[in-house]
């Protein structure tokens, strides 16, 4: 499955005490990388970058979400976090007509 982002509608879904770690596989795509803590929960993580380019421009929006699981695969808690970094560089060389 290709990852799809941290949509909103899918988001709004999210419902500690409820929601699996199966559903959100479904919703978000595989996880990168997952793990435990000391008390036998897991943890997920999924991450989305979206980037643009152009001439002496860029634009980078990444979102992470984080689940937290019970032993039984159930969500307790999460975390979102969006971060957008756009850059203006400036040109390598001058035009023709300037000096440098």
């Amino acid at each position: 499955m290709e990852p799809n982002g941290c949509q909103p509608n899918k988001l709004a879904m999210l419902k500690p005490g409820e929601t699996t770690r199966k559903q959100m596989d479904e919703w978000f795509g595989p996880p990168i990388s997952v793990g435990l803590d000391m008390s036998g929960k897991s943890t997920a993580t999924w991450s989305h970058i979206e980037m643009k380019a152009a001439p002496f421009y860029s634009d980078v929006k990444s979102q992470m979400l984080i689940g937290l699981f019970e032993t039984n695969g159930i969500l307790s808690n999460f975390n979102l976090t969006d971060q957008i970094q756009a850059t203006n560089a400036p040109p390598l060389y001058p035009p023709p007509n300037r000096k440098r």
